[in-house]
């Protein structure tokens, strides 16, 4: 099919973007929405297929994003421009691709359990693993020597050149919570290759090739999930309580933990490493993304994507102590729903799309400059906050002077 792409803006900087699967007019997902999460919207729409995509994966330097449908092809795009990069045609239709952290190979599998890795570059076979199962998900170790991969609660490790089997262990001790999947990966101790075992509420990060354990990872309650994020650097421990921990994996220090809603089970941080991305109702018309600061420990905003409307997006804020309703931004202010309520906060009216209140509402609390400073500047938003609370004493003190000038005349 023909790749087809659509800008919003000219140029955007690659190092801190999102992409996320689109369907537009007849729901059929086969669009990729990339968004510059420095500017909080999204930036270019690239048609990846014709039939469904059933997998997206961005690159480690995030240069790149890999796609597979069910019309039997993966394909490579360069993240900046959108444009086709790679293409690989399958006899089956791939179920997952993934790229190795140097982006110089692709590995692709099936139903069958084949797992085919290639030169990402030149589509040459490298090696083709014959696993027996068909995994959910898989990743190259950091120096491309390991492939591991998951099918239900067990993991297997495989020499990526050889193909031999290394490895097979739990991802989770005695798992029991259905729907429930955890994204492993190889991550490094020094030199020493190692895997994450869950244990209760502990992460386990033992060699691959002596078993010994080499850190502990102690969550607050039992571990029912976990994943590392794109570029190995972090982490992230899940709980049913709906709590995640968040650890830097350079030295296996917790970096905080994070409280949020009940989720798809599909936990990501911001390519900047600033967020851990929470997912809210998923597979409905409209998606809920909420960007937990890790450091903070806050929630900095929600973003709001819709698969029918192409590049269009809202992003809100929480309650400050400026606006009670927190602050937006969004192209498409007929999509916001102003409601009025009462002293005790119960519904009174949903205000009509061409209600001036409405509107004078919405310009109100529109503001993208605000936006963007919670979240890529807490200190820039506080002192604008502040900015703002200064000039409304200001215009409160001169209303006062004039009121009482008028009364003395």
């Amino acid at each position: 099919g023909v790749v087809e792409v659509e800008a919003a803006v000219n140029g955007y900087p690659i190092g801190n973007t999102m992409i996320t699967p689109e369907g537009f007019n007849d729901d059929k997902v086969i669009f990729v929405r990339i968004w510059d999460m420095n500017r909080c919207r999204p930036v270019r729409i690239v048609k990846a297929h014709d039939e469904k995509i059933v997998c997206l994966t961005k690159s480690f330097d995030t240069k790149y994003f890999t796609t597979s449908s069910t019309d039997g092809r993966a394909r490579i795009f360069d993240m900046a421009s959108g444009s086709l990069y790679k293409e690989f045609t399958f006899a089956g239709f791939a179920v997952r691709v993934t790229l190795s952290p140097d982006s110089r190979f692709l590995a692709a599998w099936n139903f069958d359990g084949a797992i085919t890795v290639y030169y990402a570059g030149s589509g040459e076979v490298v090696k083709t693993i014959e696993s027996q199962v068909s995994p959910y998900c898989a990743s190259i170790s950091r120096d491309n020597r390991l492939i591991i991969f998951a099918r239900e609660n067990t993991a297997y490790i495989y020499d990526m050149l050889s193909g031999k089997l290394v490895k097979t262990f739990d991802l989770v001790k005695d798992h029991a919570a259905e729907g429930e999947r955890s994204y492993p990966q190889i991550v490094m101790a020094g030199a020493k290759h190692c895997y994450i075992s869950i244990e209760g509420n502990e992460a386990l990060i033992r060699s691959i090739f002596d078993d010994s354990c080499v850190a502990v990872c102690a969550h607050r309650s039992k571990i029912s999930s976990y994943g590392v994020n794109n570029k190995n650097s972090m982490l992230m421990l899940t709980s049913a309580d709906n709590r995640t921990s968040v650890w830097e994996l350079e030295n296996y220090t917790r970096v905080n933990e994070i409280s949020h809603v009940k989720n798809d089970n599909l936990m990501l941080t911001s390519s900047s490493g600033r967020h851990l991305l929470v997912h809210d109702k998923p597979g409905t018309s409209s998606v809920r993304l909420d960007l937990h600061n890790i450091k903070g420990n806050r929630l900095d905003a929600s973003l709001y994507y819709f698969y029918k409307y192409g590049l269009d997006f809202c992003i809100t804020t929480p309650p400050d102590a400026v606006s009670k309703t927190g602050w937006i931004q969004t192209n498409r202010p007929d999509l916001v729903q102003v409601e009025r309520v009462d002293e005790k906060g119960r519904l009174v009216e949903i205000l009509k799309n061409d209600d001036p209140r409405r509107l004078e509402y919405i310009k109100s609390i529109e503001r993208p400059d605000i936006v963007h400073a919670r979240i890529n500047d807490f200190e820039k938003y506080l002192q604008m906050l502040d900015e703002i609370k200064h000039g409304a004493n200001i215009r409160h003190i001169t209303n006062r002077r004039n009121t009482a000038l008028k009364m003395l005349e």
